[in-house]
């Protein structure tokens, strides 16, 4: 039996639904999987009448459906691969407490209505982000979509590269894109600056005085004139990388300048090549060293010396692997000060999206107890047997712990696991105290 092109989505809309009530197998996260039931749930429904509200002749309406219960399709599809064991989600969990509020939009609801945050794992080695551009007219919120790679999905300290994931669904959200673009034009932008105009950064690309390496991804690339870089390149993606760099630095701290370091090099040890999206490797890195300096995040003051030293050779080995060549600097000190205190004001109002500053205090204990191999999760047994518990940011135990695997020799998947305990433990405080979201 043929079935006619309104038949068959409505048909397909009897599938979806079959798909659907799957998910509710799964635990998605802390609190299951039935928020993201319940957003699908609402897109299929208002699918499936408006296909049966079309005249079987409005092929224009039906395609429009079609497209959308694909889309629709694709997100569910996606649960299968979220499901609890698949990816650190006590990292999650404190990663959906950071996004909620800065990621949140206007809607028939409410004003401020945060996304439903879905996170998967891939093969694939990489972090991503997927959010929605445009958030359909049926729906209660937007999907937005985390991608964390399966092999490091213990990883937590490779995981503040998010804040960066996080800047590309910050500039997506249509209550901070003038804002930011405002920052890219007046800061990034600024007369002078490498990201002044497409020509200026094409311009940077072939200087005579570029390093060889680049000259040579160049020429390997057929381009022998500044206009053939966009024939490869989108100058905009490339703009939008390193304002989401800021944003990575603004919101998780010192872990994400460390994560940066590792993560990008391992896709090009040598800093200088590029990709049709993203721009050389050393802009990014020299620029997140310059704002660690410009907001005070590369030194620490904590009054023991033990955790002072330690802070001390922590950066002295990432400002040793600086790239000297002045090719690789792309915005002067003035403008990323300018830029980086907008990225923050903005990011101060939707607390806890910024990084919290001053981890001085707290640095000490938990070296300490990363050195006898506890979770540093703020707490202690006092000389009565009673317990004293202090709520630590996530950030401030990530730092301690890219501090504590410089300094000492352990062994860095003990030590992941160790500070993703620590989150758990919070996650636990928080709770207790009561102040979970």
């Amino acid at each position: 039996m043929m079935l006619s092109p309104k038949a068959f989505l409505l048909q397909e809309c009897a599938n979806v639904r079959d798909v659907l009530d799957e998910t509710l197998r799964y635990k998605y996260g802390a609190d299951g999987s039935k928020d993201f039931y319940d957003e699908c749930l609402i897109r299929l429904e208002s699918t499936e009448a408006g296909i049966k509200g079309c005249e079987e002749g409005d092929h224009s309406q039906l395609t429009a459906f079609s497209k959308l219960l694909q889309r629709l399709t694709y997100l569910i599809a996606r649960i299968e691969r979220s499901s609890i064991g698949e990816y650190s989600w006590p990292f999650v969990e404190e990663l959906k407490d950071l996004a909620a509020g800065i990621c949140s939009e206007a809607t028939l609801a409410d004003d401020s209505t945060p996304p439903q945050i879905h996170v998967l794992s891939q093969g694939e080695f990489g972090y991503s982000i997927d959010p929605e551009q445009s958030r359909p007219s049926a729906s209660r919120r937007k999907i937005l979509t985390i991608v964390l790679p399966r092999t490091l999905k213990h990883f937590v300290l490779l995981h503040a590269i998010l804040g960066h994931e996080i800047g590309h669904a910050i500039y997506a959200n249509a209550k901070h894109q003038r804002h930011l673009k405002h920052v890219r034009r007046t800061h990034l932008g600024k007369t002078g600056n490498v990201l002044e105009s497409s020509a200026t950064t094409a311009a940077r690309m072939f200087d005579k005085d570029a390093p060889f390496l680049v000259k040579q991804h160049l020429i390997s690339r057929s381009m022998r004139q500044e206009a053939d870089l966009y024939r490869f390149s989108d100058w905009d993606a490339w703009v939008e990388e390193v304002l989401c760099d800021l944003i990575g630095l603004v919101s998780f701290g010192p872990s994400y300048v460390a994560a940066a370091w590792h993560l990008l090099l391992a896709m090009d040890p040598t800093g200088l090549r590029w990709g049709p999206d993203h721009p050389p490797i050393a802009w990014r890195l020299n620029m997140l060293l310059d704002g660690a300096s410009i907001l005070g995040m590369d030194t620490v003051s904590s009054g023991d010396p033990g955790t002072d030293a330690a802070a001390k050779s922590f950066w002295d080995a990432i400002r040793n692997k600086r790239y000297a060549d002045p090719w690789c600097d792309i915005i002067d000190r003035a403008s990323l000060t300018d830029a980086l205190n907008e990225i923050k004001a903005l990011l101060d109002v939707h607390p806890p999206a910024a990084y919290p500053s001053n981890p001085d205090r707290l640095l000490p204990g938990l070296l300490n107890d990363l050195g006898h191999l506890v979770p540093p999760a703020g707490f202690a047994v006092e000389q009565d047997d009673s317990l004293t518990l202090e709520q630590i940011d996530f950030r401030h135990i990530l730092y301690a712990g890219w501090i504590h695997g410089h300094s000492t020799d352990i062994d860095q998947k003990t030590l992941n696991r160790l500070c993703e305990h620590a989150i758990m433990q919070q996650r636990a405080i928080k709770k207790f105290q009561g102040t979970t979201a």
